[in-house]
């Protein structure tokens, strides 16, 4: 028997002015689609419910039924230190460029440090918004890509005006969540962190055959080091070693982030 599980999740949608984050939401929830750009003040908030067919680590099959709380955050540069407080409780995000105006895809970059900065690491996917006007686009598809190998977050194309992938969006976006909050709820003992971090680290490092030997040096280094037997004081000094590997690949600002997720793991098992 199919289980039903009720969730309210709050997503926040980013981006510069105009690349079509208020017209996501009205596709996305109303169908509709308008040519009439209209700037918005401060947030706008709306709610829709998601159905996600969902097997959790049980494999038994479970639907969840999700009530979606959008945000629509401004998008102009001038208000840019007030907008983390609108971030607050934030269980997800899509970040929107609009693909025919390359600067906004250039500062998806300041969105996701300000959203991370913030409230730590989220579920988030990138979107290239505003596909049907393709035979303007400024950057191809290897930039999204780049992007989502950087921050081991998924992109996605999209048009608010033919609807192509909307649905999707904001469906794969909850899917995420869920995985976020099961990921998270399961966490009982140092082991499962020590899992946790392995699985993070070797995403943010090149994968797993590039970050799992990198991870075992490591592990080796610290005398009565174990995977069985994990203590607190060794995993401690394991974060430190990893997250160094990690601000030498990916820079500062990946590995504060990194830092972050594995220091409220620790924290949830005390």
């Amino acid at each position: 028997m199919t289980e039903n599980i009720e969730m309210r999740k709050k997503i926040c949608l980013l981006g510069d002015p105009a690349v079509g984050k208020s017209s996501l939401i009205r596709k996305f929830v109303y169908n509709q689609f308008s040519e009439v750009y209209v700037s918005t003040i401060g947030t706008e908030v709306t709610k829709k419910d998601v159905m996600i067919d969902f097997h959790d680590s049980s494999q038994e099959p479970k639907k969840y039924d999700i009530t979606l709380a959008i945000w629509d955050i401004i998008g102009q540069k001038e208000y840019r230190s007030l907008i983390s407080r609108f971030y607050k409780n934030a269980n997800g995000a899509l970040v929107v460029c609009d693909i025919s105006r390359d600067e906004t895809f250039q500062n998806i970059r300041e969105w996701i440090s300000s959203l991370f900065g913030a409230i730590g690491k989220v579920p988030v996917i990138f979107v290239g918004n505003k596909f049907d006007l393709i035979d303007k686009n400024t950057f191809n598809s290897d930039d999204l890509i780049d992007i989502s190998c950087r921050y081991g977050a998924p992109w996605i194309t999209t048009s608010a005006k033919d609807g192509e992938n909307v649905e999707i969006a904001f469906a794969k976006l909850a899917e995420l969540m869920v995985r976020d909050t099961l990921h998270f709820e399961r966490m009982t003992s140092l082991i499962d962190v020590l899992d946790a971090m392995i699985v993070d680290f070797c995403e943010v490092n090149g994968g797993l055959e590039i970050g799992m030997p990198l991870f075992k040096e490591e592990f080796t280094k610290i005398p009565g080091a174990s995977l069985k037997e994990p203590k607190r004081e060794i995993v401690k000094q394991l974060i430190q070693s990893l997250i160094k590997i990690t601000r030498d690949n990916k820079g500062r600002m990946i590995a504060d982030f990194q830092n972050s997720r594995f220091n409220n793991w620790l924290e949830k098992v005390n």
